[in-house]
């Protein structure tokens, strides 16, 4: 089966061309992704700033067709469980299940439900390195409040009820 390729947006401060050149060497072999660099928006508050840029992007995607969009931050990792199928297998589910997010992998996770095809579904989480961001949850993102108390990542699943992981999981930080 043929896929498109992932609108993949990466995140990256100016400042930090380290990252920036790590991360598209991640991507440079894997047609499965389109990608596009994106500034991240500065402020005071990194979380503010990220929770902007990541509004933008959504914000920019929702007035297209696209059914969902990677998001990644620039100190993503593939690990070496990664496959385009298994990538596109999880994002097939989780369409099927209506799902908000279907993440590549996390920092931590908490009441987590094992349901096969390489899949968990979980109620939080933590690290938003590789984040795919399906249509059903666009407004919720563009209609929600954000205060420099808040994180993407708790935000998030203040958010949603319907949060998936790959596992074992496909990205680290």
């Amino acid at each position: 089966m043929n896929h498109e390729p992932i609108p993949t947006f990466i995140i990256n401060l100016e400042k930090r061309s380290d990252r920036k050149r790590h991360i598209l060497d991640e991507f440079k072999d894997k047609s499965e992704f389109d990608i596009h660099l994106v500034c991240a928006k500065e402020h005071a508050v990194g979380a503010v700033g990220l929770w902007m840029t990541v509004k933008e992007i959504v914000e920019n995607v929702s007035q297209t067709d696209v059914p969902y969009v990677l998001v990644i931050e620039d100190d993503h990792f593939f690990t070496e469980n990664y496959s385009s199928k298994i990538l596109f297998d999880a994002l097939s589910y989780a369409d099927k299940e209506n799902a908000d997010i279907l993440l590549g992998g996390v920092s931590a996770c908490w009441d987590t439900i094992d349901i096969g095809y390489n899949l968990c579904k979980v109620a939080r989480f933590s690290g938003t390195q590789f984040m795919i961001i399906l249509r059903n949850f666009f407004d919720k993102i563009l209609n929600a409040t954000f205060s420099e108390n808040d994180s993407l990542d708790y935000k998030i699943c203040d958010l949603s009820n319907s949060l998936y992981i790959i596992h074992p999981f496909v990205s680290i930080q």
